[in-house]
């Protein structure tokens, strides 16, 4: 009921001062987009939010924008946009408010979009899609600080199978040789 008088207020808002150049606008949109979110209006809220990224690059609540976009395509599924604009929060916004997060989200948008491929059994799709969830997974282990060991040993082990799957025997092998040394007794260690 809150979710729909916010919208409803935010849509008459920008009805009566559809100017533009209003410095008020911008936020009115992010209102408007989260509560069409709540409201399970994912695809027009992300038109809001594109509307902003778009129009206002300046508008101070612009982190928050890029972050809730790229959390509303990894909540409807769309992995590859997903990952890929938690890919440019990540880059953009390395101190941002989000960044751990947005890192785990990233991560877990690559692989989604990796699985989600093998469904299709095209070969060449697969391994374009697990070449990039290799690159994803190195770029997250070597960052200090946003995963807790557990989450480090998981991934490690995600690294060493998917370079096994790509026939890049060296590289599993010493990524599986990492994940014994720091993690002697995992609870996946003989799986």
């Amino acid at each position: 009921q809150d979710d729909d008088s916010c919208q409803s207020l935010a849509t008459q808002i920008l009805k009566v001062n559809n100017s533009q150049n209003s410095s008020q606008f911008p936020f009115v949109l992010y209102l408007r987009a989260l509560s069409l979110h709540r409201t399970g209006q994912s695809n027009q809220a992300l038109k809001d939010l594109d509307r902003v990224l778009i129009k206002y690059p300046n508008f101070e609540k612009l982190e928050e924008v890029v972050f809730m976009k790229a959390e509303i395509l990894h909540q409807t599924q769309q992995w590859q946009k997903s990952r890929d604009a938690f890919f440019f929060y990540i880059s953009e916004y390395f101190q941002g408010s989000y960044y751990s997060s947005a890192y785990r989200y990233f991560l877990d948008s690559s692989l989604s979009s990796l699985e989600r491929e093998k469904q299709n059994y095209d070969k060449e799709k697969i391994f374009a899609k697990r070449e990039q969830s290799i690159v994803d997974l190195e770029k997250i282990l070597e960052q200090k600080g946003v995963l807790l060991d557990e989450e480090k040993a998981t991934f490690l082990l995600v690294l060493g199978r998917l370079y096994y799957e790509q026939n890049l025997y060296p590289q599993s092998l010493e990524a599986m040789g990492f994940f014994i040394k720091d993690n002697p007794k995992h609870k996946d260690l003989y799986q």
